[in-house]
């Protein structure tokens, strides 16, 4: 059947065996969220009387700031796919700031299994869909999934009162149940791949104001997944 792998350069998932691709997770996810509108809510904000920066000046900066945060979060996660990967979980940095989220990280780590997959790709064949666990935790009967997440912060209801679109009507459309949507997935296709049972779903959060991680539980919504599957 083949290895499905992750390009990097492109972000694609491909079949070596066969180069069909996959369309991810996040993508498939996204199809059932409402797109942001930012030339909109920035048209909107240029026309502000305290306001002097221009549309093309705030998504610019919005852009810039996305940038950034998707550089961070990079970085964040191949840290600790370091740690994750290295003897008996120890692993000492000279960078102060990474010392800091390590050290930060086995304050909180959750993680005691001995077989960990860091990174791990996993994918639906008959569907088409592959994405990348951070961290399936695994176990003789069962399985634990972990996602890190280094956002400003996650949010549990849409503040406009938006919910997600069919068949999904039932979810508030906020970061949290994309999330939840997101590690459901991968629990989906590990217990397919493995016939091993779902355990502990959660977000491994860093709070930048902070500089601790934060435990989110998430609930397996495989009702939600096969939905979507389905629709």
């Amino acid at each position: 059947m083949g290895k499905v792998y992750l390009e990097p350069i492109k972000h694609e998932y491909i079949n070596e065996d066969s180069g069909k691709k996959y369309l991810s997770v996040t993508k498939f996810i996204h199809k059932f969220v409402n797109e942001f509108p930012a030339d909109r809510i920035a048209n909107s904000m240029s026309r502000r009387s305290d306001e002097t920066r221009s549309k093309e000046d705030i998504l610019a900066e919005w852009a810039t700031n996305n940038k950034k945060a998707l550089t961070y979060g990079t970085a964040v996660h191949e840290l600790l796919e370091r740690v994750l990967k290295a003897p008996g979980g120890i692993l000492f940095t000279k960078d102060k700031k990474d010392q800091n989220i390590i050290d930060a990280f086995n304050d909180i780590n959750p993680i005691v299994s001995d077989r960990v997959y860091a990174e791990r790709v996993l994918h639906l064949e008959e569907d088409g869909i592959a994405g990348t666990a951070d961290v399936i935790e695994d176990y003789d009967e069962y399985f634990n999934v972990w996602d890190f997440k280094t956002n400003k912060q996650i949010n549990f209801i849409d503040k406009y009162g938006k919910y997600m679109l069919s068949p999904l009507l039932h979810l508030s459309d906020c970061s949290y149940n994309i999330y939840a949507l997101q590690l459901s997935f991968y629990a989906y296709m590990y217990s397919k791949e493995t016939g091993k049972n779902v355990g502990r779903l959660g977000i491994l959060w860093l709070n930048r104001e902070t500089e601790k991680f934060e435990i989110f539980p998430i609930p397996y919504l495989i009702s939600e997944v096969k939905k979507i599957l389905d629709s």
